[in-house]
């Protein structure tokens, strides 16, 4: 077939071919508007938002939970009402095997006596420890986030 414009011959369109080149396109838009939509959506932020296991760790996108039957299933996250915690100190964190894949149960941790406290609390060893000498208090629940909730912890790239 030759092209009228330009007088070259034009290779002979098939029905197989413009199914392939048209299910290439729209696959690659699907893909591009998908990880756009990612991207933006739940863009991972790699500071320092958590405490773990004596490491910082970043997180992503928050997704609330119904309030589970078994609660065991969910790492505690723990909201330490003090100007010199930094960030929250998570139960467990990845490589952890009591890990639970970033589902959270909110505590707010209370500082009764900050005196024998080295903050940041960074670990929950230290953590407990301070519940049982009796410097800190620790109840269900915080009053600015989620009871239950889904974040996964990241690398902190810092």
């Amino acid at each position: 077939m030759v092209d009228m414009t330009t007088g070259q011959e034009t290779p002979k369109s098939t029905r197989r071919r413009m199914l392939r080149n048209g299910g290439l396109l729209v696959g690659g838009l699907t893909l591009g508007v998908s990880l756009t939509g990612t991207a933006v959506a739940q863009k991972p932020n790699f500071q320092a938002g958590f405490w773990g296991d004596d490491k910082r760790w970043g997180t992503k996108a928050v997704t609330e939970l119904p309030e589970p039957k078994n609660k065991g299933s969910l790492d505690k996250l723990f909201f330490i009402m003090h100007e010199d915690q930094d960030a929250p100190l998570s139960e467990a964190a990845p490589r952890n095997p009591h890990y639970n894949g970033g589902r959270w149960w909110s505590h707010t941790v209370t500082v009764d006596d900050e005196d024998p406290i080295d903050f940041p609390i960074t670990s929950y060893s230290e953590l407990m420890a301070y519940d049982d000498a009796g410097y800190v208090t620790i109840t269900e629940g915080e009053a600015n986030h989620p009871d239950f909730f889904a974040c996964p912890l990241l690398p902190y790239k810092g």
